[in-house]
């Protein structure tokens, strides 16, 4: 019985024992199990703060790079609103603003980048580039220009600027003063950013247009613009008319192309064939070249000597059939040679050439090579080729009167006003004049005047005198 006792006891101990180690195992795995619960939930919670706060931190961003882009698009909206709101004060079309500037900037690009379009120059003490000639503003705006392998019109390319700039006035308008309104905004110019510099927008075509020419080329491009302005098909009807323009331009080259642009976009063909003075829309009866002959004075910056010079003026004179008439003027230039006087009495010259010389010498002189630039020259050549040992000049009419051909050619207007530009001013006019606040004394101005006007002038009109007295050769 004592024995059975203990082993109950025994079996009862062990049995706590196992009980106790069972409990503790399970406290121990249920403490593993809360541990891991806890840390797996923590970790849940600071991925949650970090994908906020990356969250937070990109919608900061953004924010910011949206405030930057309406920033950035508000000041290109300013200045080209600025710049649209200046011409209307001004009552300046946007075509012509935008042609001024690009022709300003094409003339500055040719000069910068065309290799031998420049020459050095002294003035004012200082070495300058200049160009080697002049380049009419209406040649310019006529001539085609190779850009990204294509050709287009100086014209046409004006026109598609205006297009795209009044496309840039409608974006600038358009830019929100909000935030919160940038995405309506951003839909519609998602493809369409506004220039930040307007001036490099205006020129940039140029640069690549004038990369691409030499002075070659671009020579022969400005030749081609001048002949298309001056050959106007509406300047056909006047022969006399065209026959002044080429000989002006043979003579002072490009000095009267602008004047003959501006004033032939004012003529139109009605349906009759008549042509139209759109200014006064009336039917034009004939058209002149007036050229206005007269002294001005030039002075050496570095020495102060001062010198008379000869300047021409040209003039486009319309008369229309109801013998009203108006007048353009052009630009002013000087003239450097005796030849480039005859420009002015061209009109008198062929007039007293025709008269002289017989069918087929009228025909030999039309056809020399220096009818249009001296036909002077011209005729004096004619005449020594028609030279008949055995009788009358071949190429001149046998019944005319030189003497009175040449009498009349004297009281030609033109011929006057050249003979009066060859005579100095008499003392009291000089007084009276601007010339006596150019130069120190009136001596000064007459021996100016005497030694570069009155030589050259009385030359050439004893040119054409000696030239009409050899036909009785």
């Amino acid at each position: 019985m004592a024995r059975y006792d203990y082993e109950s006891t025994l079996e009862y101990a062990q049995q706590k024992v196992d009980e106790a180690r069972a409990s503790r195992e399970k406290t121990i795995k249920d403490q593993e199990k809360f541990s891991k619960r806890l840390l797996m939930f923590d970790t849940a919670v600071q991925g949650a703060n970090y994908l906020i706060n990356q969250r937070a931190d990109t919608l900061k961003n953004s924010l910011a790079e949206e405030r930057a882009y309406l920033m950035n698009a508000q000041s290109g909206a300013k200045k080209i609103i600025e710049q649209d709101n200046k011409l209307i004060d001004e009552n300046k079309s946007r075509k012509e603003w935008i042609q001024e500037q690009m022709l300003e900037q094409y003339r500055s690009q040719i000069e910068t980048n065309v290799p031998g379009l420049t020459t050095q120059k002294f003035k004012d003490g200082k070495v300058i580039e200049v160009a080697k000639y002049d380049i009419p503003t209406s040649t310019l705006a006529n001539t085609t220009l190779f850009i990204d392998g294509e050709e287009i019109n100086f014209n046409d390319l004006v026109d598609k600027r205006t297009s795209e700039w009044e496309t840039l006035v409608s974006q600038a308008k358009s830019v929100p003063s909000n935030v919160k309104d940038l995405d309506a905004y951003v839909d519609q110019y998602v493809d369409k950013e506004m220039p930040s510099n307007l001036f490099d927008w205006m020129t940039r075509p140029l640069r690549k247009a004038s990369k691409n020419e030499t002075s070659e080329t671009l020579q022969d491009k400005l030749n081609k613009s001048s002949k298309e302005i001056l050959e106007n098909p509406m300047f056909s009807n006047f022969t006399k008319f065209q026959k002044s323009l080429n000989t002006y331009q043979e003579n002072f080259p490009n000095q009267i192309v602008d004047l003959v642009n501006d004033f032939g976009k004012e003529l139109k063909r009605d349906l009759n064939g008549n042509i139209i003075d759109t200014r006064f829309d009336k039917i034009v009866e004939n058209i002149e070249v007036e050229i206005k002959a007269q002294t001005g004075t030039i002075e050496d910056p570095v020495t102060n000597k001062k010198t008379e010079v000869i300047n021409y003026t040209p003039q486009t004179k319309i008369t229309n059939v109801d013998n009203t008439t108006s007048v353009r003027t052009g630009n002013t230039t000087q003239i450097t040679t005796g030849e480039q006087i005859l420009v002015k009495l061209e009109s008198a010259l062929l007039k007293t050439y025709e008269d002289i010389l017989s069918e087929k010498g009228l025909n030999a002189f039309i056809q020399h090579p220096m009818y249009v630039k001296n036909p002077m020259k011209a005729f004096n050549d004619v005449v020594a080729r028609g030279i008949n040992e055995e009788g009358v000049n071949l190429y001149v009419r046998g019944d005319i009167d030189v003497g009175k051909a040449i009498e009349n050619l004297m009281q030609s207007p033109d011929i006057k006003q050249i003979v009066g530009v060859a005579q100095p001013l008499s003392k009291e006019d000089f007084l009276r004049s601007d010339k006596a606040n150019i130069y120190d004394t009136y001596e000064e101005y007459l021996n100016s005047h005497r030694e570069n006007i009155s030589p050259v002038i009385t030359e050439t009109l004893n040119n054409i005198v000696l030239g009409l007295r050899n036909t009785k050769q």
